[in-house]
């Protein structure tokens, strides 16, 4: 018969401890929380983000528009002559760089604009009214059509118009897909009120009737605050 013996203790292998299981992993944060944190952290990053998700709502802004900052003061633009779907967006992509490399600074906007399309200038006046910065707006010479609105949506007390200037308010025209852009659409009223601090009724029937603006009916009528000397 054969004995069974016994195996000595140091010859059992060790059992190896058992592992925790893996935490979760976390979600990664929504594209759009990501953006908007980016965004508000002042750094050139959040300009880029800010930038893009600019681009993305300008769907009438051609592809490969160059954006080029302007020369001399970065503190000052010139909005001047037609504007259009290339000049609202280098205007609007100067306010979130200057913004977010300075977000202190007070910004200005001369204005001596011939008008041009309302589409453009609503989506400059959207990035105007959400600025984190202070944003002067001055008539230098002329604030025709929809360019005065765009004066009009400046910080209030920061408003100003040279004394001979002419102003004109927007009217009806046809857009790129051959549509008519209205004034007194609803969404562009709805501009033009929280750009002038008048409500939507008053914008309608006592600005938008206006045929032609003298500086000191601006200040009356919310699109300036003072007729600069």
């Amino acid at each position: 018969m054969h004995e069974s013996r016994a195996m000595p203790a140091s010859a059992i292998p060790p059992v190896a401890p058992a592992k925790p299981p893996p935490a979760p992993a976390k979600p990664p944060p929504a594209p759009e929380a990501k953006a908007r944190a980016e965004e508000s952290s002042g750094t050139l990053a959040g300009f880029v983000s800010a930038t893009r998700r600019l681009l993305d709502r300008w769907t009438s802004a051609p592809p490969e528009v160059r954006i080029t900052l302007p020369q001399g003061d970065l503190k000052l633009f010139k909005l001047s002559g037609e504007l259009d779907d290339r000049l609202a967006l280098q205007a609007a992509t100067w306010m979130l760089f200057v913004q977010a490399m300075k977000p202190d600074s007070d910004l200005t906007i001369a204005i001596d604009c011939t008008g041009g399309s309302l589409t453009a200038g609503l989506s400059l006046i959207d990035v105007l009214l959400k600025a984190k910065c202070r944003v002067r707006t001055h008539c230098t010479r002329q604030a025709l059509g929809i360019s005065s609105m765009i004066l009009a949506a400046g910080n209030k007390g920061f408003r100003t118009v040279v004394r001979t200037a002419i102003l004109t308010v927007p009217v009806p025209m046809q857009g790129s897909d051959g549509k008519t852009v209205s004034p007194s659409h609803p969404k562009a009223l709805q501009a033009f009120s929280a750009a002038t601090g008048r409500t939507a009724s008053q914008v309608e029937k006592e600005i938008l009737k206006l045929k032609s603006i003298t500086p000191k009916l601006a200040v009356k009528h919310g699109l300036a605050d003072a007729v600069a000397v």
